[in-house]
């Protein structure tokens, strides 16, 4: 089992710490890294974790300002919100009007519309002959 440097374990810690997109988090890590590894070049050798957080402050802070400077919102933004109650709006509204057009199909004029299947050679002489009067669909 390898044992991680300290560097691995900031970022680690950050990562987690960091409340945003996989995207917006791997670009984070990557800055931080570099910033880590120029560091490291100033001063020569590897950092320990006490340098590390003494530069960058603790991983939650390093997560927390980050997310300042790039602006990122930690709460689901206001366009998605608007977004997810229009779809629901809209189900609902479609799913009533179907409801109403189906109620509607069952009943006409307050009755059960019913519509006969007859066989060909049983159909009865006032369905073939309906009378002056009847309304004819």
């Amino acid at each position: 089992m390898m044992v991680k440097t300290s560097v691995e374990w900031y970022l680690d810690a950050v990562n987690k710490a960091l409340i945003c997109s996989r995207k917006v988090k791997k670009r984070v890590i990557s800055q931080l890294s570099d910033d880590i590894c120029g560091l490291e070049e100033e001063y020569g050798h590897e950092l320990s974790r006490e340098e590390i957080e003494a530069q960058f402050g603790s991983p939650e802070e390093a997560a927390n300002g980050f997310l300042k400077v790039t602006e990122v919102r930690k709460k689901v933004s206001a366009k998605r919100i608007i977004a997810i109650f229009l779809v629901v709006m809209c189900a609902v509204i479609i799913g009533y009007v179907g409801y109403e057009f189906i109620q509607e199909r069952k009943f006409a004029d307050g009755y059960a519309v019913e519509t006969p299947v007859y066989n060909i050679e049983e159909v009865p002489s006032e369905v073939t002959n309906p009378p002056e009067d009847a309304k004819v669909y």
